[in-house]
C-alpha cells in the first residue's frame, strides 16, 4: 500500500542533514518498485536541484524541491501534499504546477493538498474542502462552489430585508447605497426565485474563493462565540 502513496510533508524529515540528495535517493529507490530513475533525473533538471549537495547546505526552495520530486518519482496513485509551495520563488511554482497537471493527465491518480494558497487551489484542485480549527466547514466541487456563490445588488425599494431573508442560499445582507446586498450560495435558484417574485436584480457578481472563504469564516466566527 504504501509504495502507492507517495507524500511530501510540511517540514523536512529530521535528521537527513548530512545525506545528500543522491544518497536519500539511492536509500528510498529499492523500496519502490516503480521507481523511475528517467522521471528522477528529468525533473531534477527541470527544477533546476542539484542532488548531490547536502540536505542541510540546500536552500529551503531547492530542499522543498528536491523533496517534492522524491515524492512522486515512484509514480503513486495517491500524492499527499502539504504546503507544497512553501519556500517557492515564482517560477519553481509554476514548474510544480505544470508537473502536478501532467501527474494527473491520465485520471487514474489523486493528490490530496493542503494550502494557504488560494491560486493553487484555483489552477489544481476539482473539489475544495475549508477548515479552520480543525472543523470542516464545508466541502464542494470547485465549478459548482463558484457558479453557485455570487451577491445580488437589488434597489431597497424593490426588496425589504425580510424578503432577502428568504432568498434561496441566502448567506448575508449588507446595505449599499440605495440597493441592498445579498449574498448567495444558490445563483440560479435565488435569480429564479427573485424572477418569480418580480424582483429586478441591479448588478450581479460572481464571487471569487477567497471572499467565499471569508464568509465560511466569519459564520464559523459566529458560531464558536454564540
Amino acid at each position: 500500500m504504501k509504495q502507492r502513496v507517495g507524500y511530501l510533508p510540511e517540514e523536512p524529515t529530521m535528521g537527513e542533514d548530512d545525506m545528500t540528495g543522491a544518497f536519500k535517493a539511492a536509500f528510498s529507490r529499492p523500496w519502490y518498485a516503480k521507481w523511475d530513475v528517467n522521471r528522477y533525473r528529468e525533473l531534477l533538471r527541470i527544477f533546476e536541484v542539484e542532488d548531490g549537495i547536502k540536505l542541510g547546505k540546500m536552500s529551503k526552495g531547492m530542499r522543498r524541491k528536491y523533496d517534492f520530486i522524491l515524492s512522486m518519482v515512484h509514480q503513486p496513485e495517491l500524492l499527499l501534499l502539504d504546503e507544497p509551495s512553501s519556500g517557492l520563488d515564482p517560477l519553481a511554482w509554476r514548474l510544480m504546477i505544470d508537473v502536478l497537471h501532467r501527474y494527473m493527465e491520465t485520471g487514474e491518480r489523486t493528490v490530496i493538498m493542503a494550502s494557504h494558497i488560494v491560486e493553487e487551489v484555483k489552477r489544481l484542485a476539482d473539489y475544495i474542502v475549508f477548515m479552520a480549527g480543525g472543523r470542516i466547514l464545508g466541502c464542494y466541487e470547485k465549478d459548482e462552489l463558484l457558479g453557485g456563490w455570487h451577491s445580488f445588488y437589488i434597489h431597497k425599494e424593490g426588496l425589504t430585508e425580510a424578503q432577502a431573508a428568504a432568498m434561496p442560499g441566502q448567506r448575508r445582507i449588507d446595505h449599499s447605497g440605495s440597493a441592498l446586498k445579498v449574498v448567495t450560495e444558490l445563483a440560479f435558484e435565488a435569480e429564479t426565485w427573485c424572477r418569480e417574485q418580480g424582483i429586478l436584480i441591479v448588478h450581479r457578481h460572481p464571487m471569487e474563493l477567497e471572499d467565499i472563504l471569508a464568509e465560511l469564516l466569519e459564520k464559523e466566527r459566529i458560531r464558536t462565540r454564540s
